[in-house]
């Protein structure tokens, strides 16, 4: 899945909890086709889901970010943001 999948389909009201679990299916899938030809049977690696949890969580968190700093830009044009203590 690509970020705006993502992003698309927590807008859409999935929790992140079953993204990652989505995600994972998906990527531990992709890993078993690679590993279905003789040549690549010890290539990749499947992940957990806590590790498919982190990969989403940051997705959205990135998004998150940048959001609010879009709005906050929009609503205050003249406001210095300090990014690194933005709290959510």
């Amino acid at each position: 899945m690509k970020k705006q999948e993502i992003i698309q389909k927590w807008k859409a009201g999935l929790s992140k909890h079953k993204l990652a679990e989505i995600y994972r299916r998906e990527f531990n899938q992709q890993i078993r086709i690679i590993r279905s030809n003789v040549r690549h049977r010890h290539d990749g690696k499947f992940i957990t889901n806590y590790e498919s949890l982190a990969y989403i969580e940051k997705i959205i968190y990135e998004y998150l970010k940048t959001n609010a700093l879009k709005m906050i830009k929009f609503k205050i044009p003249n406001y210095k943001i300090d990014v690194y203590n933005l709290v959510f």
